[in-house]
């Protein structure tokens, strides 16, 4: 019990602190136009999950957190190798036979990155979550190279 609070004190702090360095003055919202804020008004209806690596890359791991129904997320990557000139590493949320791209994860030499992502419906739609390494001009579907994969 220590140890889940302990963990859960770590990620609140993590997400503070990446909320206070994505928080940078916007121009104001005008209409129905979507906001791209991770709003945490309480933790009632918030999900997230670990996604554990792949078996190519033992060391690495992500952490994706949303609100319930939402359609804006957040996802922490840590122990990332890193990736040859060209390419990028890519978030996907799959369903069946279907992906949605969540777009692409920047890392810097320690492995570390963070992605505030906003799709076209909400999260909890999506059965599973994998970052994989993309060509950096794109690609319609996941690549084979999966850093880590795990079901929401």
């Amino acid at each position: 019990m220590a140890a889940l609070l302990l963990t859960n004190f770590y990620w609140f702090g993590r997400i503070n602190d990446l909320t206070a360095r994505l928080n940078t003055p916007t121009p104001q919202i005008i209409g129905n136009q979507p906001s791209n804020a991770f709003v945490l008004a309480n933790t009632s209806d918030l999900r997230w999950v670990r996604l554990p690596p792949s078996q190519q890359n033992t060391g690495a791991a992500a952490f994706l957190m949303w609100n319930a129904e939402s359609k804006i997320g957040i996802l922490y990557a840590t122990g990332f190798p890193p990736v040859v000139a060209g390419m990028t590493y890519h978030l996907w949320l799959t369903r069946a036979s279907e992906f949605l791209s969540g777009g692409d994860l920047t890392v810097d030499a320690n492995g570390k990155g963070a992605l505030l992502f906003n799709i076209q419906e909400p999260i909890d739609k999506w059965t599973w979550a994998r970052i994989t390494v993309e060509p950096i001009d794109g690609s319609k579907k996941p690549s084979e190279m999966v850093i880590v994969n795990g079901k929401l």
